[in-house]
């Protein structure tokens, strides 16, 4: 998780962002896959392609992610961003 907050907050850096969102960023990028707590470790460490039922309790750990963290009160929004972390540009994350 280290290394997505670093590449996430010079990029931030990179696009002029204050220190304080910066800050925000960062926190989120360290604790973003945190749902995965709720996914069974045979689904983290399977070594072969995932079925679709797989797939999609795999892609349930923002949603699980954001429940676990929405109702701690950061200055930043850490929780939405981590429900959101998957979302493509166009909302077909």
């Amino acid at each position: 998780m280290r290394r997505i907050a670093d590449i996430s907050e010079a990029i931030a850096r990179q696009l002029g962002w204050d220190e304080s969102r910066i800050h925000g960023l960062r926190m989120a990028a360290l604790i973003h896959d945190i749902g995965k707590v709720s996914i069974p470790s045979e689904l983290l460490t399977k070594p072969s392609k995932l079925s679709d039922l797989e797939y999609a309790m795999m892609k349930e750990h923002v949603k699980n992610g954001y429940l676990i963290l929405k109702d701690i009160p950061f200055v930043w929004p850490v929780a939405e961003s981590i429900y959101q972390h998957h979302e493509r540009m166009d909302g077909s994350g």
